[in-house]
């Protein structure tokens, strides 16, 4: 199963984000898939699971 980005975010202080599956509703997550990574800064990313606005999931790694 291969997963494409639906939205994409990239801002000026080098964070940017990748939701690759979201349900949100007014800012509010339902069930969110996204990974963080600062590409300025280092090699270094974030993967998160939310649902209903709690994190079930949290995984930190280096990209090679």
């Amino acid at each position: 199963m291969k997963f494409t980005i639906q939205n994409y975010n990239d801002f000026k202080s080098g964070v940017r984000w990748h939701d690759y599956f979201a349900i949100v509703i007014n800012e509010f997550p339902v069930i969110l898939v996204r990974k963080y990574d600062w590409p300025n800064d280092s090699d270094e990313y974030t993967v998160v699971v939310q649902v209903l606005g709690f994190r079930v999931y949290h995984r930190t790694g280096f990209e090679v």
